[in-house]
Order: structure tokens, then C-alpha cells, then sequence
């Protein structure tokens, strides 16, 4: 193809009739889109709000907030992108991606507005600057929850895990824009006036790229093409015009509900909610050891290069190890990938204790401490994403997706207080006691990975009784399916034991 889309149907009507009318469909090249999406994600995701090296560095110089502050400011933040994340999660269907997108890259904008006025206008509330970084976050995930509905595209069936993993790295990729707070001339406001501009660009591109529906599986990607009207832009809002509007609303509502009624048979599997505990406590010990260490609570002699930027380069450097998250997800499954899960979970959390409870041991383990934490981070959102495209059917998404985040803003909601003020044990964080808190339930989350391989043994039994003979030779074959992973394996009742989904019958 020439281009982006290729125009496929040209209408011979009237000027007037042609701004009334649904605009021709487009076809789009599948991996010109990819990444035009995957750019998107890199500079408007949440995980903008990840650069919190810089950010503080940059606050602290202009005298707007102190350390402390400046955690606040990251927790609150983040409470508030899971739960603002919710919401587009439950919208994604009956909105629609383009919908999610739009709105929530305008929602970001307002955030950096609300950043840029603050600063400019000297605010030392820590909590304004947490609603404009919340709503900076939170808003570009609307965005970026609905860019991996691309992925059950017909073209991505046999990169699906790798793909996953370049949108997952892509979150934390996104923290690198605010190293620019780092030179010395550009200060908060104009950095977030500039950047707000950004998000209103990126807002437009989507309304041309994003489609009206989720895809569910499609040989080629079609959109609207570029939106005449407003309603282009929201497929939602002709419904809520002319006296129409409570119309409009319970059919959304109606919509979402369905949805959510999609999800339910998934909902009750034990499976599920063993992936569902274990993403949502690694990606609290995550955000609280990132926020540890950027607000620099953690390895406090460290020097100021550290905290503009070693921490925001290397701890948001997910892509050096989601694609090989990836990888292991196309190649074996998830029982290794969860096991891989909760041993970094438990490492990262080692790492930073030993590095301030013991003398002399700081100066090794705050750089160890940062690849940890990107590892951490690339296998907490590689494994969230790829897990619930992979395992479930894409009608049950948005549905299980908005059950995740519920379970995760809970956990984080109820444990951020204790973790941050009632400092637990009498200890001044960090201390031991915040350590222990956030270790001791790694050891249960063992259950998952345990889980995972008692069903693949199963899966194994009743497909060997089934066919009556011995498993068959393995080779280094791959074997896809459009609702599963690529195995390596020699057979289709094996690779269906092994896997726990089913894969389709070889002509060969």
C-alpha cells in the first residue's frame, strides 16, 4: 500500500449529505499501525507518570515540592491511574476504542494544564500536582488499554506475546519524556505546556487510527476513515442529541452491563483469580519501589545524577526484558512466566531491603535495585495483558480486565496508608516492618505457577486417556492459534494438554 489506509469507497452524493453520512470504511496497513499505535503508547501511556526521578529533581529545584511531597504526589497518582484505568476498562466496548482514546488523551491534556498552571503559579499543594499527574496518567490509558485490541488482528495471530510485550514495555517507555525536565532552561510549566499540546496531537492521530468497535478477529484493520463531524469522533454522541440524551446514557450503561455479564463464566475459574491476586500485589510492590526509590526515601546518599537520571532511564527500561517475557509466553506458555513473576517480585524486594538495612551494602544494591524494578514492571504488565488476550476469549476482556483493576486499586488503596504513614512495627519507612508487609504474601502467590502446571498435567491425563496411546515425539514445530499461544510441540493433543486451550488441527 501506498500509504497509511487506502480509500476504499468513494460517495457520489451531495456536500451536505456526504457531512451527514458515516464516512467510508478504510483499510489500514497492519504494521504501519502498529507502530503509529505503539508511538502513541510510548509518550501518552500512564507510565508518564513513572518519570518521578526528574519530576522530583526538577520540583525540589524550583522550590514547589520536598521529597515527601513528592511521594505523595506519586502514590496519589497512581491511585488514581489504576482507577481512572477502571473506567476506561469498562467503557472499552460499548464507548469504543476511539472513543476511550480520544477522551482520555483530552483528559491528559487537562492534566498537564492543571501541572502547568500550578507550577507557573508557584502552588506547594503536593495534592494539586497529584490530580494533574493523575489525570495525565489515568487519561493516556485510555488510549492505551484500547491500542491492545489491535492485537486480535488475523495479521498479529503468530506475534501476539511479542507484540504484547513491545505495548507492555511501551507503558514505562513513556516516563523518558520527562528527562527532559533534567535541562536546565525548560522549567515545569513550559514543560507541561508543551507536553499538553503534544496530547491534544496525539488525540487528533487517534481519532483517525482508532476503529468505532474492538476488533475481535479481522483479516485486515478497517476504521472510518478521518471523522467529518463529531460524531466520527464518538460513535456514542449522535445518541445524545435532540432530547435523546438519557437514551444515549442507559444504552451505555446497558452496553457495559453485558459486558461485564460476558466476563462472568471466567469470573468464577480459579485460574483467573490465581492470575488476578498475583498481578495485582507484583504491580503494588512494583509502584512502591519505584516511588521508593524516584522520590529518593530509599538510598538517600545517593548523588543527584542518580535520582535526574539513572533512576528514570534504568527503572523504566522494561524494554530490555519484555520482549524476552514475550518470548517465554510464545514459547512456553505461563507457568514459567508466572513463576518468573513472583521469584522478581521477591528479589526486588530483597535487593532494596538489603540496601538499607545493611552498611556499606547501599552503593551495589541501588543500581541492582533499578534493573530489578524495570524486570519486575516488563513482567507484571507483559503477563497482564498477555494472559487476559491469550487465555480468554476476547468477549470476556473488558470484563475480567475491570476485575483485575478493582482487586489492584483495593490492594494498593488499603495498603498504600500503612505502607507510606502508619509505618507498621514502630519503624520509620523504610524499616523492616514495610519490607515484611510486602514480601510475606509473595510466598503464597507460589499458588499461581503451582496451578498452572496441576492444570497442564491434567489437561495432559485426560487427553492421554482420551486418545488411548503415548504421547508423541516432540519436535521444534511451532503450532498457533488465533485464541492461544504458539507452543513447541508435535501434536494437537499434547499441545492442548500442555497449554490448557485447545490449537487447531494440522493439514500436514
Amino acid at each position: 500500500m501506498g500509504g497509511v489506509f487506502a480509500v476504499m469507497a468513494d460517495p457520489t452524493e451531495s456536500d451536505a449529505s456526504r457531512f451527514l453520512e458515516t464516512p467510508p470504511m478504510r483499510v489500514l496497513s497492519p504494521n504501519l499501525l502498529f507502530l503509529t499505535i505503539l508511538l502513541i503508547a510510548c509518550t501518552t501511556s500512564g507510565g508518564v507518570i513513572l518519570g518521578t526521578g526528574a519530576f522530583s529533581a526538577k520540583a525540589q529545584e524550583e522550590e514547589l515540592l520536598s521529597s515527601d511531597d513528592v511521594d505523595v504526589v506519586a502514590n496519589f497518582a497512581f491511585q488514581m491511574l489504576t482507577w481512572i484505568t477502571l473506567l476506561w476498562s469498562v467503557l472499552h466496548d460499548s464507548l469504543g476504542p476511539r472513543g476511550c482514546a480520544v477522551l482520555g488523551l483530552l483528559s491528559a491534556a487537562g492534566g498537564h494544564l492543571i501541572l502547568a498552571l500550578a507550577s507557573t503559579h508557584g502552588f506547594t499543594s503536593p495534592y494539586t500536582y497529584a490530580v494533574g499527574l493523575g489525570l495525565v496518567g489515568g487519561g493516556g490509558m485510555g488510549a492505551y488499554i484500547s491500542s491492545f485490541q489491535f492485537l486480535n488482528l488475523e495479521a498479529f495471530q503468530r506475534t501476539r506475546g511479542f507484540r504484547t510485550s513491545l505495548l507492555a514495555a511501551a507503558f514505562n517507555v513513556a516516563a523518558y519524556p520527562l528527562l527532559l525536565l533534567n535541562v536546565g532552561p525548560i522549567s515545569l510549566g513550559a514543560f507541561f505546556y508543551g507536553y499538553g499540546a503534544f496530547a491534544l496531537c496525539a488525540a487528533a492521530v487517534s481519532a483517525l487510527l482508532f476503529p468505532d468497535r474492538p476488533y475481535d478477529a479481522a483479516s485486515t484493520p478497517r476504521v472510518s476513515g478521518p471523522p467529518r463531524c463529531l460524531s466520527g469522533v464518538c460513535p456514542g454522541l449522535p445518541e445524545l442529541r435532540g432530547g435523546n440524551g438519557v437514551r444515549g446514557c442507559s444504552k451505555l450503561v446497558v452496553q457495559t452491563w453485558r459486558d461485564l455479564r460476558a466476563a462472568g463464566e471466567d469470573l468464577r475459574t480459579l485460574r483467573y483469580w490465581g492470575f488476578c491476586l498475583t498481578f495485582s500485589w507484583a504491580a503494588l510492590t512494583q509502584e512502591w519501589a519505584g516511588s521508593a526509590v524516584g522520590s529518593g526515601l530509599l538510598f538517600p546518599h545517593a548523588d543527584d545524577s542518580y535520582l535526574q537520571y539513572a533512576v528514570p532511564l534504568i527503572s523504566n527500561a522494561t524494554y530490555l526484558f519484555a520482549p524476552l517475557v514475550g518470548w517465554l509466553i510464545d514459547a512456553t506458555g505461563f507457568l514459567y512466566a508466572s513463576l518468573l513473576l513472583v521469584v522478581a517480585m521477591q528479589c526486588t524486594c530483597v535487593t532494596l531491603w538489603i540496601g538499607s538495612a545493611i552498611p556499606g551494602a547501599e552503593g551495589a544494591m541501588q543500581w541492582l535495585s533499578l534493573l530489578l524494578i524495570a524486570a519486575l514492571a516488563a513482567i507484571v504488565y507483559t503477563i497482564q495483558y498477555a494472559y487476559l488476550t491469550m487465555t480468554f476469549k476476547p468477549a470476556s476482556y473488558p470484563g475480567l480486565l475491570a476485575t483485575a483493576l478493582i482487586v489492584q486499586g483495593s490492594l494498593g488503596f488499603l495498603a498504600w496508608p500503612v505502607l507510606s504513614e502508619v509505618h507498621p512495627f514502630g519503624c520509620a519507612d523504610p524499616c523492616m516492618g514495610n519490607f515484611i508487609m510486602v514480601l510475606a504474601p509473595s510466598v503464597i502467590l507460589y499458588a499461581w505457577p503451582l496451578w498452572e502446571l496441576l492444570l497442564r498435567w491434567r489437561k495432559l491425563r485426560e487427553s492421554l486417556s482420551a486418545s488411548g496411546s503415548a504421547p508423541p515425539a516432540v519436535n521444534t514445530t511451532r503450532v498457533s492459534s488465533s485464541s492461544s499461544l504458539p507452543v513447541v510441540l508435535g501434536a494437537n493433543t499434547l499441545s492442548e494438554a500442555l497449554n490448557g486451550v485447545p490449537t487447531p488441527r494440522r493439514s500436514d
